[in-house]
């Protein structure tokens, strides 16, 4: 298991091509500034989102997920498994949190 916590503060991006991230640990990023970013399950599925400073989206895990255009600058942070192990009251095997692009 990656015992590892790590963040990055990602500024707003110039690549518009969909491109397919794929992240083992779960992670989730804050919304530094107000933007949008284009992101779905499935690169046919692609939403826009507009965010403002200090929104929240859980990202997908493991499956991945395809990401456009990036307007808004965002702190990634995320999760290791004993992190989120410990942190779920003894739950047994892997912990998953559902994505969900905006809260």
């Amino acid at each position: 298991m990656n015992q590892k916590n790590e963040s990055w503060i990602l500024p707003p991006e110039s690549v518009t091509e969909p491109r397919h991230w794929v992240r083992d640990d779960q992670a989730f990023a804050m919304m530094l500034g107000s933007g949008s970013i284009e992101w779905g399950s499935r690169r046919s599925t692609m939403e826009k989102f507009d965010y403002a400073a200090g929104d929240l989206a859980l990202c997908d895990r493991h499956g991945g997920e395809w990401v456009g255009d990036m307007t808004t600058p965002h702190l990634e942070i995320g999760i290791s498994d004993v992190a989120l192990t410990a942190g779920s009251d003894g739950a047994i095997g892997e912990v998953e949190l559902r994505p969900q692009r905006r809260s």
